[in-house]
């Protein structure tokens, strides 16, 4: 086991040798796991069985699959099984070979994804034709709090097509360009969008081609507006008398011994059934999440799910929503 740094996760990964293991615990469903994979040479049919494994996952947190010379045709087939996937929150594929065309799988991703919240793509080759399908993508996603594209190809053209969609994103708070080709006209584009963009809290633009010093300070003046409301929102959420839906409901399933009630909440879960399967003793609690957008069920990790701020966080966003509509 070995602990890795995020801004998102502070957690053990256990880690993955090969795609047969990747597969085999994927399918085995660890709830809520951490997986690592990188490093590896992988063959079109290993790619085939991670992609088709990720779709039918439904308690994989993260995934790492650095660093593995993933091509356009491989990032594509794994782009559709993220497609498919409902738990996946923290992605890194970066230092990989996608170049624009595995960028644009990603872009297609992006508008139906529904959960994920951190996707590295750094170092992966990525030019302007790529950003234009990304920023597609940001435009229709709703999750994605995170979004590495570092040591890419990117120029005053791509940068002017992310600030078009950051104009109408509402959940992007940490966006990294560094060591790219960004020049004077794409700063004043990320300039002009951060007037109406309110989320946006963090962006990384050293190492470009940026010259325009005022430009600079006025992006740094606004990504700390940015960060002092978003802080004010947060605090009057927790102390606010307001409401809002506790999205929490209990469901009891009662019945003789071994009439199968264990077994029909593992079926929910899409977990297989066991014939060794001892007798519940007394009552046991299980705590699941799911969603409208999803058909399958999970079962949760408490230690991961801090309600007191997620409530005052719903509140915050519904504030920073509304502030935001009416400048509009």
């Amino acid at each position: 086991m070995a602990t890795i740094d995020s801004p998102w996760f502070e957690t053990n990964w256990r880690f993955a040798e090969n795609a047969k293991d990747l597969v085999r615990m994927m399918d085995e469903n660890f709830n809520r796991d951490l997986f690592f994979f990188s490093n590896s040479m992988l063959k079109e049919k290993e790619v085939d069985q991670i992609s088709e494994a990720l779709g039918r996952n439904t308690g994989l947190n993260a995934l790492s699959l650095a660093s593995n010379n993933f091509g356009p045709t491989s990032t594509a087939c794994f782009a559709s099984g993220l497609t498919m996937n409902h738990s996946v929150m923290y992605l890194s594929f970066s230092f990989n070979k996608i170049g624009d065309e595995g960028a644009k799988a990603f872009g297609e991703m992006l508008k139906c994804n529904t959960t994920l919240s951190y996707l590295s793509l750094g170092g992966n080759e990525i030019g302007d034709d790529g950003i234009v399908a990304i920023a597609d993508g940001l435009r229709d996603n709703h999750s994605l709090a995170c979004l590495k594209l570092y040591t890419n190809k990117i120029s005053d053209v791509g940068a002017s097509f992310l600030a078009n969609a950051l104009s109408d994103n509402d959940t992007l708070v940490y966006l990294d360009l560094n060591n790219n080709n960004v020049g004077d006209i794409g700063a004043q584009a990320l300039l002009a969008s951060l007037e109406n963009n309110n989320c946006l809290c963090e962006l990384r633009i050293s190492n470009n081609q940026i010259s325009n010093q005022d430009t600079a300070e006025s992006i740094s003046n606004l990504l700390e507006r940015n960060h002092n409301e978003q802080k004010k929102a947060f605090i009057d959420a927790l102390s606010s008398d307001n409401v809002a839906p506790w999205r929490r409901y209990k469901l009891m399933i009662i019945g003789e011994a071994r009439a199968g009630k264990t077994s029909t909440v593992r079926s929910l879960l899409q977990l297989p059934y066991r014939e060794d399967w001892e007798s519940t003793v007394g009552a046991d609690l299980t705590q699941i999440e799911t969603s409208a957008s999803q058909t399958k069920w999970m079962e949760s990790n408490s230690e991961h799910v801090e309600f007191t701020a997620k409530f005052a966080a719903q509140h915050a966003l519904k504030t920073l929503t509304r502030s935001k509509v009416k400048n509009s």
